[in-house]
């Protein structure tokens, strides 16, 4: 190819001294990463941050429990609202049977069979809104 051996040494040696540049350089990098990673961790460990994990894990806790506490609410609302109205509905009828009973017991005329009361289903109005 002809290149001497002089040359080829050059190149050899620049080639090293490049590459001890750049070993320098990262090792340099290096250095100052590892120095910002301590300062970093000695921020969290003092000042506002400290405890900042046990801290994080009650509130998660804490949410956790209240979604918890959310949905079986929400459960047992509807068990006594369907309770409620199962129970409403019975008195109802108990209610119109002894006023049916009564009506015909008392009513001489032959225009009304019989009277009851009615009542809005599941919390609805005759308009249909919602109450």
């Amino acid at each position: 190819d002809g290149t001497s051996p002089r040359e080829l040494l050059a190149l050899a040696e620049a080639r090293l001294h490049e590459m001890g540049a750049r070993r320098a350089e990262a090792v340099g990098k290096r250095k100052a990463t590892e120095a910002q990673r301590n300062r970093t961790e000695g921020e969290l460990k003092s000042g506002e941050y400290k405890g900042v994990d046990a801290a994080h894990r009650a509130k998660s806790i804490e949410l956790a429990t209240h979604t918890t506490v959310v949905r079986d609410l929400d459960t047992y609302y509807k068990a006594l609202d369907r309770s409620l109205m199962r129970f409403h509905s019975k008195k109802m009828a108990d209610i119109n049977g002894t006023i049916r009973e009564l009506w015909q017991r008392t009513y001489q005329g032959h225009d009304i069979d019989s009277i009851e009361i009615q009542s809005e289903h599941e919390g609805e109005t005759a308009s249909g809104k919602r109450i």
